[in-house]
């Protein structure tokens, strides 16, 4: 995850083929947040690969199919919030 922080070199893909690496280290550190009963929302897991096709010049996210994942995502975690506060 960390990668992406790193210089890359000259000509690099940004992508790299770092997808599946990047995919590993979410499904570790999904195993640390199950040994540690972490409360976190899992699902839905949100993976937008391609992301470069995802957004617009501005930045903006204009895929509906991720839109409406990370709009689920962000209900899970206002419920999972609700029920904390009961």
């Amino acid at each position: 995850m960390a990668w992406r922080s790193r210089p890359q070199p000259s000509g690099a893909d940004p992508g790299g083929g770092r997808s599946a690496d990047c995919y590993a280290a979410l499904l570790a550190l999904r195993q640390v947040f199950v040994w540690t009963h972490s409360d976190v929302v899992v699902k839905p897991e949100v993976m937008a690969f391609r992301a470069h096709e995802r957004f617009d010049a501005a930045g903006n996210l204009t895929d509906e199919d991720t839109i409406n994942l990370v709009t689920s995502l962000l209900d899970a975690l206002a419920a999972k919030i609700r029920n904390a506060a009961k």
